[in-house]
């Protein structure tokens, strides 16, 4: 998927370079990456810091969220009205 964005230097040497290595990361750890595309981040990320960096931070902040973001019941009348607001704002 991702592989020949990155052939030469670190994942993040550009600025699109850091946005498609922020997809992959996205990607890995929303468990959405094909089998190529991990093992190539996880070969690639060994020598680029930052990519390490910020694999390790999303990781965290995933977890964290995970583990203390509590879910409740959404009353069917809010829901109702979300999901109306959300269709308006794609008519527009």
């Amino acid at each position: 998927m991702y592989p020949d964005d990155f052939e030469n230097g670190s994942l993040m040497d550009t600025h699109e370079g850091f946005k498609k290595c922020m997809e992959v990361i996205s990607l890995i750890l929303d468990g959405e990456a094909d089998e190529e595309t991990i093992r190539f981040f996880e070969e690639k990320i060994k020598c680029c810091q930052k990519s390490m960096m910020f694999y390790n931070l999303e990781k965290t902040i995933k977890e964290i969220l995970k583990n203390k973001v509590e879910s409740k019941e959404v009353p069917p009348e809010l829901l109702i009205r979300i999901k109306e607001k959300i269709a308006q704002s794609w008519n527009k």
